[in-house]
């Protein structure tokens, strides 16, 4: 396609003369020489520019069409390419050019909307705060927003920025100013999105819910976030108390608090009057037993699925899924076997393999896996076929096939970031840490923000390696691009831990603890909790673990050593 692009430059300017000249004898008897010719040169441009640009977005050339369009730019009159070519310079992360594309489409299209937003979403990436405040204005300007659904049109599109921590501190400063609460809920609506449940509640105390049922929800499931059942327990029974029929997902959500707290009575009283209520409805049979399933309650779950007597394939799957994990393999097999649905299939094939391996072992579940893939056609479900049996082998700790399965797979998708991931976890794991690098590096050339491989890479130099400092670049990268995860969060904790920060550590360790009780986030946080001598809630941290987690050896290993060492 290249080639033929070259080609293309050579045939074109071609044309455009021979068009050029035509014109030329039919406008001899006007006087106007100079002039038109200037115009007929600038539309023969844009006509060429036109072509090429559309050419190279049809075969995916995307840099070339990009750098096309930002170079000829004062020339382009197309409504659509501008569309077009302004996702292309966000998603390749070129704010630059972004922001260049958003002042000419501004000019041409005064009008609307569009380029004010994309200029607004590529200063908040570029964090200038005040051109992204001068694209705001304009856009409120065109659209005059009235209600809340009016603001979230334009709040949601920052679901699709990068960087999330230039987006939270420009609107925390910019809605002081503004005191507008329906864009306040918006904003509290787009943090909740990134996974900020701590904002949340603080934002939804300073306005006041006001007994609004999608603040109410908002409010009590962040509590839930951060492990804080009882709060949300009182916000939903409160708002529950004064409706007068029946609000269904608001129950169940109850119900998963209930269940949260262990609290088996007041769970089986909400789901029998839930049922009374609606006189046996399949849906909401189905979704309690799933609720109970997802709550490792499995015989109150098979209790309620039992009294279906329909058989869609989401109830034959939720069955094979009680089965599975109550050892009933060869139930389970039946179950998963029996599905067609193409939405519950796959995982259903992936399900029936752990149950294979359960009563045949590994290779016999990779076996049927390698089987079962060559009946779809899709690249990305075969993808997916790959992967889950890389999840296999890394359950019997089989790194080295691991490496060979990913090494054969690359040497034709050489651009695939899960499979590269999937090696670069396989070479840590069995010790290799600097082919590790090599991967996760590799990465990062083809997706420079990709968050993940950056909070992995960061977190993995600083626990194998004595550089800090790079370490850190590339964890407060990951941050910044997903402020909200707990993973991002601990390795925050924990580089600022090793460079001597215990007090930085401490505040980065407690918000992830809160949002995850994972084993390594406890014994990170137990470590920094001794380091800043708060013992009395180290005690509290390390009894938790030792109620919860009994079979995780290791941890609990380190955290009896760690107690004896400061007699708590």
């Amino acid at each position: 396609m290249r080639n033929y692009l070259k080609i293309l430059l050579i045939i074109l300017p071609f044309i455009m003369l021979n068009c050029s000249k035509t014109d030329k004898k039919s406008d001899s008897i006007d006087s106007q020489i100079i002039e038109n010719n200037q115009i007929n040169g600038d539309k023969y441009k844009q006509l060429y520019d036109s072509i090429y640009i559309r050419l190279a977005l049809q075969k995916s050339l995307k840099h070339e069409a990009l750098t096309l369009f930002v170079k000829d730019i004062g020339i382009i009159k197309d409504l659509k390419l501008y569309s077009e070519i302004s996702k292309i310079a966000l998603d390749s992360y070129k704010y630059d050019d972004a922001n260049t594309i958003a002042r000419q489409w501004a000019k041409i299209d005064a009008d609307s909307s569009y380029p004010f937003e994309l200029g607004f979403r590529a200063s908040l990436e570029l964090k200038d705060f005040k051109k992204a405040e001068y694209y705001l204005k304009k856009y409120l300007d065109i659209e005059q927003p009235k209600n809340k659904r009016d603001y979230s049109k334009l709040l949601f599109s920052l679901l699709g920025n990068k960087n999330r921590l230039n987006v939270m501190n420009f609107l925390d400063s910019y809605i002081k100013k503004k005191n507008n609460r329906e864009l306040i809920i918006s904003y509290i609506e787009l943090l909740y999105s990134y996974n900020k449940p701590i904002e949340v509640i603080k934002h939804i105390n300073n306005i006041g819910s006001l007994n609004e049922r999608n603040l109410i929800r908002l409010y009590a499931n962040s509590h839930v976030l951060i492990n804080q059942l009882e709060p949300a327990k009182k916000t939903l029974l409160k708002f529950l108390e004064n409706k007068a029929l029946p609000d269904r997902q608001v129950q169940l959500e109850l119900l998963q608090i209930y269940l949260g707290l262990g609290d088996i009575k007041l769970a089986e009283n909400l789901i029998t009057k839930m049922i009374n209520n609606t006189s046996g409805d399949v849906s909401l049979i189905y979704d309690v037993a799933r609720i109970l399933y997802e709550n490792n309650n499995y015989d109150l779950s098979e209790k309620y699925l039992s009294s279906l007597v329909v058989n869609s394939d989401r109830i034959i799957f939720l069955r094979g899924m009680l089965d599975l994990k109550s050892e009933n393999y060869n139930e389970a097999i039946a179950h998963f076997d029996r599905i067609s649905d193409y939405n519950y299939k796959i995982i259903a094939i992936f399900n029936k393999a752990s149950a294979l391996s359960e009563t045949s072992g590994n290779e016999y579940a990779i076996n049927y896996l390698d089987s079962m893939q060559d009946k779809f056609d899709s690249y990305n479900d075969r993808l997916r076929f790959l992967l889950q049996k890389i999840s296999l082998l890394r359950q019997e700790k089989r790194f080295k096939e691991i490496v060979e399965i990913c090494t054969n797979h690359l040497i034709n998708e050489k651009y695939d970031i899960e499979v590269l991931y999937s090696r670069a976890m396989a070479y840590e794991s069995s010790g290799n840490i600097s082919k590790m690098e090599v991967d996760l590096k590799e990465i990062l050339k083809i997706d420079k923000e990709n968050t993940n491989t950056l909070n992995a890479l960061g977190y993995s130099l600083t626990i194998h390696t004595n550089r800090y400092n790079e370490a850190y670049n590339l964890i407060l990268q990951a941050y910044h691009n997903d402020p909200g995860n707990a993973a991002i969060l601990d390795s925050m904790a924990w580089i600022y831990y090793q460079k001597g920060n215990y007090e930085k550590a401490l505040l980065f360790s407690e918000i992830a603890y809160k949002k995850d009780k994972d084993p390594e986030i406890i014994e990170h946080f137990c470590e920094i909790l001794k380091k800043n001598k708060m013992h009395e809630e180290l005690k509290k941290v390390i009894n938790f673990a030792l109620d919860n987690y009994p079979n995780k050896k290791e941890l609990i290993k380190k955290l009896k050593i760690l107690k004896n060492e400061i007699r708590i």
